[in-house]
């Protein structure tokens, strides 16, 4: 929070949209004032428990780390694993709510039918209908995009479709998601009742997420 609190904003707040992870970090640090826990341990009770997402975690126990997916990179035309990354999750000592967490798609299946299911999941709330409509709203309405320039569709930690040249292919007015540094994404699809989830650990990706999409979205009848 001492970083981040010396940054310059680019632009006038309200004139233009860029996402910026370090809004979530400040987030996560605002939970934790608030609810008097860790971050890593509040998300846990109020989100992994109630919806049974037994492998997602922030900081990875000693028995489940053999499991953890390398990140990989691009070095001179080929693939190598980035020793860096993994050195770091060994010693990790901050939660990183702007990009630490692990899960499997099994548990990010449960997050997002619950979504899906306008904050339930198996009879159980987790969120209130209110909460998920706020969540998933235009909230960058009139609001210019400052990588694109053109018009923004950001929800409260969601991308929203919207813009017909950016737009992931086949997806439905009113779908929303998230993807990662990495190439991972979730991706929900209200009106087909569809979750799209595709998990990678690659810096620089390339096509892969839109063929995914497009395949996806051609399989609904």
């Amino acid at each position: 929070m001492a970083l981040l609190a010396k940054q310059e904003p680019e632009f006038t707040p309200g004139t233009q949209f860029r996402y910026a992870s370090s809004g979530f970090a400040i987030l996560g640090r605002i939970i934790e004032v608030v609810s008097g826990k860790p971050y890593e341990q509040f998300v846990k009770e109020r989100v992994f428990d109630p919806l049974g997402m037994r492998d997602s975690f922030f900081f990875i126990p000693d028995d489940r780390r053999a499991r953890v997916a390398s990140v990989y990179r691009k070095q001179d035309g080929k693939l190598e694993k980035w020793r860096e990354i993994d050195e770091y999750t060994r010693h990790a000592k901050y939660s990183a709510p702007e990009f630490g967490m692990y899960s499997t798609a099994e548990d990010l299946a449960a997050f997002c039918q619950m979504m899906l299911n306008g904050g339930t999941f198996r009879g159980r709330r987790v969120l209130s209908r209110m909460s998920v409509a706020a969540m998933t709203a235009n909230h960058t309405m009139n609001i210019k995009s400052a990588v694109t320039q053109r018009p923004a569709y950001n929800g409260l930690g969601w991308g929203l479709s919207g813009d017909p040249i950016d737009d992931f292919p086949l997806t439905s007015p009113g779908s929303y998601g998230h993807n990662g540094a990495f190439g991972s994404l979730i991706w929900i699809d209200p009106k087909e009742g569809l979750v799209r989830i595709f998990l990678e650990q690659l810096l620089g990706s390339g096509s892969e997420l839109d063929i995914f999409m497009a395949m996806a979205g051609a399989a609904v009848n």
